[in-house]
């Protein structure tokens, strides 16, 4: 079990306690994840941003450039995705690949006239060392840029019946996440590199470069997914009634202490996507090319564009899904 996995783990087992237990045990949480950034810090582990020439090896956000450009291509920056993902009984990793490579590599928020979440990073190593095992110890599936300079950690899910891919998991991987990215923000030393490796992937992943408002960054954190996920949440579809409402009761008291213990990471909302998660959604007609004897394709949603509409609270996405 990895780092991150074990840590949830722990917090879960407080859901039958009293909610003064839980609290403590997801501020212990938070203090898990800054201490082991402390700790690979003090000891120079960490691989925020490559200064070397050519931003060869990447950082934080883009990871190893060398390994990971294998499965990118150019004009337009799309990334590739291995064609045996669309075999599994998941589509998770070609879904939000389709989400990175969806029109302008952007969302848009319906709820904000339509504003814009810029796709920045995709699989980012928040915790990326020099070298090790450990490099990609964790992972976040989507970084964006919001309009209001907020640098959001975006964990996707697309089945909402698995242990590791419930909303509750969910909630605790973008916080945990959200979490790397407040450090960084609030450390005099890796600040600096950090924006350096932030505008990297603008310049890198953005259709149009933008510069960053490097005075104006916040973290934030949301959990994306298709609609039919959370719809599932206030139906019988897929799991049992009692379940499913164990599971919203849970996310709801974490959402309570996500909003008492700290201005940062900001909660910044489930993100409904408006396609959904089929094969049906993809467009049929893929590129594959050849990658290390591999074959790969670039992941598209048949729409031009992606949609996302916002809801804060379990009230709120219960009337966004099921009206």
């Amino acid at each position: 079990m990895s780092f991150l996995a074990d840590e949830i783990q722990k917090v879960r087992t407080k859901f039958r306690r009293k909610d003064s237990e839980l609290n403590t045990s997801v501020v212990e949480f938070r203090s898990k994840i800054r201490d082991k950034l402390a700790k690979l810090k003090n000891k120079n582990k960490l691989r925020v941003f490559d200064t070397s020439n050519g931003n060869y090896l990447g950082g934080a956000l883009r990871g190893d450039r060398k390994s990971r450009q294998k499965y990118e291509i150019n004009a337009p920056c799309q990334v590739l995705v291995r064609t045996a993902y669309f075999e599994k009984e998941s589509l998770e990793v070609p879904y939000f690949r389709s989400v990175f490579n969806a029109e302008d590599r952007a969302m848009v928020n319906t709820a904000e006239d339509d504003s814009l979440i810029r796709m920045v990073a995709y699989e980012a190593p928040l915790m990326r060392q020099q070298k090790g095992r450990d490099s990609r110890a964790v992972s976040c599936d989507l970084i964006g840029i919001s309009a209001d300079n907020c640098v959001m950690c975006i964990e996707g899910k697309v089945r909402p019946e698995g242990r590791a891919t419930d909303i509750v998991y969910g909630l605790l991987e973008g916080f945990a996440y959200g979490v790397c990215v407040d450090y960084y923000l609030s450390d005099t030393n890796y600040r600096c590199l950090f924006e350096k490796e932030l505008q990297a992937c603008c310049n890198e992943f953005q259709p149009e470069a933008f510069t960053i408002n490097a005075d104006e960054l916040t973290a934030g954190f949301a959990l994306a997914a298709p609609k039919g996920y959370f719809r599932d949440y206030f139906t019988d579809r897929v799991m049992t009634r009692r379940k499913a409402r164990r599971r919203v009761e849970e996310a709801e008291r974490l959402l309570k202490i996500f909003n008492t213990i700290g201005k940062s990471p900001v909660w910044k909302g489930f993100l409904i996507c408006d396609q959904p998660c089929d094969n049906g959604a993809f467009q049929e007609q893929r590129d594959t090319i050849i990658r290390n004897k591999n074959e790969c394709c670039v992941p598209l949603f048949n729409a031009d564009k992606l949609e996302v509409t916002p809801g804060f609270s379990l009230d709120e996405l219960r009337g966004l899904t099921t009206s």
